[in-house]
């Protein structure tokens, strides 16, 4: 039989479902289940919408975890839509080649979409009466 998860579910606070931000980091938000041991973490399951990407697992102790350039929005791709969902995962093991193995220790949140969309530097004003 498969063993009932430890904890429940993380529940996502922000950015709101369906929600479209902008800026240069994507801060992913949720609750804490409890305190984590140490051999437990968040595992972010984040998956790319717009795009027919793998997905990709990010692991943190914090209930928060803030996307940065690698995954923004640009000129060229000017809308990211990602779904992301949280778990606690607890470390079983290692693979062959050395990288942790993770079994559930929580029944996953409810998966959260969200769209981010590239914002163009503003200039900076410039004041041609100020000399040097």
């Amino acid at each position: 039989p498969t063993p009932i998860p430890k904890y429940p579910a993380p529940v996502l606070l922000s950015p709101p479902q369906g929600a479209t931000v902008t800026g240069d980091l994507l801060p992913l938000q949720w609750t804490a289940v409890s305190l984590l041991r140490e051999n437990e973490v968040y595992a972010v399951r984040l998956r790319r919408l717009d795009r027919d990407l793998p997905l990709e697992s990010l692991y943190t102790r914090a209930t928060v975890l803030r996307l940065g350039a690698e995954y923004a929005p640009s000129p060229q791709e000017p809308t990211r839509t990602y779904e992301w969902v949280v778990t606690v995962v607890r470390q079983v093991g290692l693979s062959a080649t050395g990288e942790p193995r993770y079994a559930a220790a929580s029944w996953p949140s409810e998966p959260r979409t969200v769209h981010w969309v590239y914002t163009p530097p503003t200039a900076t004003p410039t004041n041609p009466a100020a000399g040097p």
